[in-house]
């Protein structure tokens, strides 16, 4: 992938002297394989020499982050560092790659389809008052994030049911709702209460 959009790539570690680095240049190593999961991840080392300074090496990292990302990786770029011994720098780029695509959950709060859920967990326990789980109440957290410019979904009346594809939460009452504006978008992290779930 990275040659065919014009980089120098070679596989880390390959056994020979060091190669010169004389432009920028991508060492691809595995970083780590998760079986059961089925994902791969991927690390890609980008080096330039000293002369051509952090900021280049830090425009090829995006680039290359987003060239992988273009072909199905979840990317992570860390920052830059300088080795004083090569005189050169460098940034790691982490690519995870999956064996097959996640399933796709469709998030509902009434009939309302949540496009933009990124998070949801559910748990109940015991407590002083309640001593059998099974008549302890949900506790909801369901995180959204919309990108700028998105409209977002509006919220039934109380009380209400939440749907996350397999379970049914019923009677549901907001207890928080949290909205944290990020440089691209809003996030919004509601919590509620529900009295019973069933499977679907």
């Amino acid at each position: 992938m990275l040659r065919a959009e014009g980089y120098r790539a070679c596989r880390a570690w390959p056994g020979t002297g060091m190669p010169d680095i004389t432009d920028v240049t991508a060492a691809v190593s595995l970083y780590a394989a998760r079986f059961r999961e089925g994902t791969t991840a991927v690390r890609v080392t980008v080096l330039v020499p000293g002369k051509l300074g952090a900021e280049c090496c830090e425009s090829a990292a995006w680039d290359i982050g987003e060239i992988l990302e273009a072909e199905g990786a979840e990317c992570s770029v860390a920052d830059c560092e300088f080795d004083g011994k090569t005189g050169r720098f460098s940034v790691p780029v982490t690519a995870v790659f999956r064996e097959t695509a996640p399933e796709t959950i469709v998030m509902k709060i009434g009939a309302v389809v949540l496009g933009h859920a990124v998070n949801f967990t559910a748990q109940r326990a015991v407590s002083k008052t309640v001593t059998s789980l099974s008549d302890a109440n949900w506790h909801l957290r369901l995180e959204e994030f919309f990108p700028a410019g998105e409209a977002e979904e509006l919220t039934p009346a109380e009380p209400f049911t939440v749907t996350n594809g397999k379970e049914l939460y019923q009677n549901c009452t907001l207890t928080s709702q949290k909205r944290v504006r990020e440089a691209n978008g809003t996030r919004q992290i509601r919590e509620c209460v529900a009295t019973s779930m069933i499977y679907l």
